[in-house]
C-alpha cells in the first residue's frame, strides 16, 4: 500500500485524531510481550502487551491474537 502523502504528514494527521496514540516499546512492554506465548510474531505480542498494560481492548481481525484470549477484543 502506498501513501498519498509523505509519512510525516500522514502520521501527524493520524495522531491528531482523538483516540490515537503512539505506544513506545519500553522495557515494561517488552517484558509483558515476552510473557505472551500465542505465536512467534514479536510484533503481535507487543501489540497485545500494550493493550494489556493500558487495559484497553483491541480492534483486530488477527485470528491468532483473537483466539489466544490474552486481551479483550472489541471488534
Amino acid at each position: 500500500m502506498a501513501l498519498r502523502e509523505p509519512l510525516e504528514q500522514w502520521t501527524a494527521a493520524l495522531f491528531a485524531q482523538p483516540g490515537f496514540d503512539c505506544a513506545l516499546l519500553g522495557l515494561e512492554v517488552i517484558l509483558e510481550a515476552s510473557r505472551l506465548d500465542f505465536n512467534d510474531d514479536p510484533f503481535d505480542a507487543a501489540i497485545a502487551a500494550v493493550a494489556r498494560l493500558r487495559n484497553l481492548p483491541l480492534i483486530t481481525r488477527d485470528e491468532q491474537i483473537t483466539q489466544a484470549g490474552v486481551v479483550e477484543i472489541a471488534w
